[in-house]
């Protein structure tokens, strides 16, 4: 039977396991040698803590005393975190004992502002290790942008360093390392002239394919013949991350592997094994995503759209994208987001995003008010941001903390149903895209058999029509729950506002035999794909032009169910259809609006290094009259872009029309015999995704004529979810 080694992931390298010597220890090692102070950071899974403790191991060997701590082990809860007192006497403890010193520490230290604490604290340490070098090592570090006083012991820790480039002599010999994921200058703002990096950072890197890091690898291997190929081969199935090709070069060597394919299998193993136990492979990449509150499930839909090579989700800017780089998965090359390595997009494949992303919501991004009253039906409000999802906070508007302080505003929810609270993200609606219309579909899909009765999301108002549109056309005709978006007017601290109001009523709209994706607004309850926003200020802020509204709250929530579509059939589950098309251009018309400032933007497939242009929607002011007069003409503009470069055109009005009203105007006519598709009276914004939803369905279709026949054919004659509804008498 093969020897089981153990791969201690996401800790460090145990000092008897081989440990492969990069330029970064080097650079380390003089940075501390100087002295200086360090800001060592990088991604998850990166080797710091290796780093740092083989090179307190050398410093000890030389006679100069160190001292680790992370500050895990100081906030061991972060959701309860110690008393300011508690949490500086636990830090000095813990130092003081790695340091071997039995100081004591007396009460009075601890009292005062953090600078003030901090550096007494440090001066006990100073003095009791005597006129000798003094390395203290702080790990994890990126932990205090998330503490209360963590702001005040950052700025005692620039004080200190401020004091000590004054020539303070006891300063000089002490050597403060500070470890985490990002680098100081990101959460460390400039204050007085002192830059916010005030430390020597040093990025750890992978390992690349250069021969000093071959050589480097491969001597640690036998002596073979094949000894390059071998160090080659694991520097493929790692990408050179440190601590896998560490762990994975100490399992070829202590079993004696002498093969490619020998590699390969451990390779297999490594990749495999993360199921085994939720404490071993890879647990501390995925325990960093999931203990971001806001960034969580943004994070995975991106990862998800990157394991499916979306270009959107390959952008450096994509939703989530820093936290993926944070837990090591992810890096950054050539300007584009990849996984970093063949054992990670094994490990990390669909279904654990899938599985995790179904997760990400249900630990501590939760809280569920319970009634305890028998009957209560269960809702789950998801909160997205806007005005109903901000909170008063010292005479500021901001995104809440918690699920406690949003709900601590609205107490009488659990009147009304048993409530589980999500803090999906927190952004004004304008920052809302097509990636979170996705993210937000899969957690509502994901969730649909939980014991919901409906789900409720909160929504900034201005582009609450277009995310609520898109998550009707995701989950489908097959819904049969109801999904009600809401916002408000006002935030929720206004007691004479709308913000307490429409959530209430939402949740109970949520508890309706409502099979459809439906905005909640005032007292009106409208289909998702018929609404529009009319107003910014009076509480009836939205309207439906072309469809009578389903519901009005009154004392009960009265549903008119001869309006609503054809319930599914029992049994029948959604079809998940949550990918939204990017590069589509929309232009809105005016008088004199010249058509060449928007020809060059149209660039399509394999034309240029710039973005792809995959679909135009021209907004028209009537029934879809365009300009046809020259010299401001459109129709050279859509000729050129569906006849010559095969980018579909679509054709909307900001006021949905009757829909066979454009076939008796010739300047709306026009278009559509130029090859353009006509919306019909589909609301501007239910186009919009309709058509990105659309063309990511045909996205692989490369007949050109084919291609524009299925977009016509599924934009104007198949009604998916009622958003082309023959209009009704109110």
């Amino acid at each position: 039977m093969r020897e089981e080694i153990p791969i201690p992931v996401g800790g460090t390298i145990p000092r008897g396991h081989l440990y492969v010597e990069r330029s970064d220890d080097t650079l380390f090692a003089t940075h501390v040698s100087t002295p200086r102070w360090v800001n060592l950071y990088g991604a998850r899974l990166m080797g710091k803590s290796s780093m740092v403790f083989r090179a307190q191991d050398k410093l000890r060997g030389s006679g100069t005393r160190t001292g680790y701590v992370s500050l895990e082990q100081v906030v061991t809860d972060e959701s309860r975190p110690p008393e300011q007192r508690d949490f500086f006497e636990g830090l000095y403890t813990l130092w003081e004992a790695d340091l071997g010193l039995e100081t004591g520490l007396e009460s009075s230290l601890l009292i005062g502002e953090p600078s003030a604490v901090f550096g007494r604290l440090i001066d006990r340490l100073l003095l009791a290790n005597g006129p000798n070098p003094l390395v203290l090592i702080l790990d994890e570090v990126d932990l205090l942008t998330r503490l209360p006083y963590g702001a005040s012991m950052l700025n005692a820790i620039r004080q200190l360093h401020e004091a000590r480039a004054r020539e303070f002599v006891r300063y000089q010999r002490l050597v403060l390392v500070l470890v985490g994921l990002r680098p100081l200058a990101d959460f460390v703002k400039p204050d007085r002239g002192v830059a916010a990096q005030f430390c020597a950072g040093l990025r750890l890197q992978d390992f690349d394919a250069s021969t000093d890091a071959v050589e480097a690898i491969g001597t640690a291997l036998p002596e073979l013949e094949n000894r390059e190929a071998l160090a080659r081969r694991i520097l493929w199935h790692t990408g050179g991350q440190p601590l896998l090709t560490m762990l994975m070069l100490d399992n070829v060597r202590r079993r004696g592997m002498a093969s490619v394919a020998e590699v390969d299998a451990v390779a297999s193993e490594f990749a495999l094994r993360k199921s085994a136990d939720p404490e071993v492979l890879f647990a501390t990449a995925r325990r960093l995503i999931l203990d971001d509150r806001h960034g969580a499930l943004a994070a995975l839909s991106t990862y998800m759209g990157l394991l499916n090579s979306s270009p959107e989700c390959q952008k450096p800017v994509a939703p989530g994208a820093e936290l993926l780089q944070a837990s090591g998965i992810v890096r950054l090359k050539d300007g584009k987001l990849e996984v970093k390595c063949p054992i990670f997009e094994r490990a990390f494949d669909r279904s654990w995003a899938e599985g995790t992303f179904s997760q990400a919501g249900t630990e501590r991004q939760r809280l569920t008010i319970s009634t305890g009253r028998a009957g209560r039906k269960k809702v789950c409000i998801i909160n997205t941001g806007g005005t109903i999802g901000m909170v008063q906070r010292r005479d500021t508007v901001v995104a809440p903390e918690s699920a406690e302080e949003f709900l601590s505003y609205h107490p009488e929810l659990q009147e009304l149903a048993d409530v589980d609270f999500i803090q999906m993200f927190v952004h004004d609606s304008i920052n809302i895209y097509p990636n979170e219309w996705k993210s937000l579909a899969r957690y509502i899909y994901d969730q649909r058999r939980k014991g919901y009765a409906g789900f409720v999301v909160a929504h900034g108002t201005d582009t609450m029509t277009f995310t609520a549109s898109a998550v009707a056309f995701a989950l489908g005709p097959n819904l049969s729950f109801p999904v009600v978006f809401t916002g408000a007017q006002t935030t929720p601290d206004k007691y004479h506002g709308d913000a307490r109001t429409n959530l209430y009523r939402a949740v109970l709209t949520a508890q309706q035999q409502l099979h459809e994706t439906v905005i909640c607004f005032g007292d009106r309850v409208f289909r998702a794909c018929r609404a529009q926003k009319r107003d910014d200020q009076r509480f009836e802020g939205f309207e439906s032009p072309t469809y009578p509204e389903l519901a009005i709250v009154t004392e009960e929530v009265n549903v008119r169910r001869e309006l609503l579509r054809p319930a599914p059939h029992p049994g029948v589950d959604i079809q998940l259809q949550n990918e939204f098309q990017t590069g589509v251009l929309e232009i809105a018309q005016y008088p004199g609006l010249e058509p060449e400032f928007f020809t060059s933007l149209l660039r399509p497939l394999n034309q240029g290094d710039g973005p792809r242009c995959n679909g135009v929607i021209i907004q028209t002011l009537g029934a879809g009259n365009i300009a046809t007069r020259d010299p401001y003409s459109f129709l050279p503009f859509v000729r050129h872009a569906v006849k010559e470069l095969k980018i579909p055109v679509l054709v909307t009005s900001q006021y949905p029309p009757d829909p066979e009203s454009y076939k008796k105007y010739s300047p709306a006519q026009a278009p559509v015999e130029a090859g353009a598709i006509h919306a019909g009276n589909m609301t501007s914004a239910a186009a919009v995704s309709k058509f990105r939803w659309v063309l990511a369905q045909v996205k692989n279709v490369d007949d050109h004529e084919e291609r524009i026949e299925q977009i016509r054919h599924m934009m104007v004659e198949i009604d998916y979810v009622g958003e082309l509804a023959k209009p009704t008498k109110k």
